[in-house]
């Protein structure tokens, strides 16, 4: 898969890191699906969204009218389905817990076109492990970024045992 194919991308847990990828996939001009849970979860990503945004804005990085299309291409959303649905980039953020990570890969797994290159912020669980029940392993690699990573454009990538070179 060519990257510049690559419009519509999911981030999944938009907590403290999850937020932050958000906002930089949307500010490199994708579509984003920013999913949570619930809807407190998407409204304190949703805030954080702004906040920083409004940082941004005030240190000369954007203008208004750049900070509102950047903005309008965040759709904020609590179903799974819709999240990954149309994403051929999606990115997790969950709790650095294999059970956690194992039940999300599950979910997306139903939603997603078996294209999609699904990436984990793990900073130290095993791709091979998280992707161990994946129906397409291939499609799995590690995207740990160094913290915002709306902010620093810096990832550790890794892979696990059946990684495709494609999705790297």
């Amino acid at each position: 898969m060519e990257l510049e194919n690559i419009q519509t991308v999911a981030s999944l847990c938009c907590g403290v890191i999850g937020y932050s990828w958000a906002l930089k996939f949307a500010m490199g001009g994708h579509e984003v699906y920013a999913y949570n849970r619930s809807e407190e979860s998407s409204a304190r990503a949703k805030q954080r969204v702004k906040e920083s945004m409004d940082s941004l804005k005030k240190n000369g990085v954007y203008t208004d009218s750049e900070a509102e299309k950047i903005l309008s291409r965040i759709h904020y959303t609590t179903s799974l389905e819709e999240a990954v649905k149309n994403a051929l980039f999606i990115q997790e953020s969950s709790a650095e817990h294999y059970e956690v990570k194992h039940a999300l890969v599950k979910e997306i797994e139903a939603y997603a076109s078996p294209d999609a290159i699904i990436a984990s912020s793990t900073s130290g669980l095993l791709v091979t492990e998280i992707a161990k029940y994946a129906q397409h392993p291939e499609r799995f690699i590690g995207g740990h970024p160094y913290n915002p990573p709306h902010l620093i454009p810096l990832v550790e990538i890794t892979k696990g045992e059946k990684t495709a070179d494609e999705a790297v």
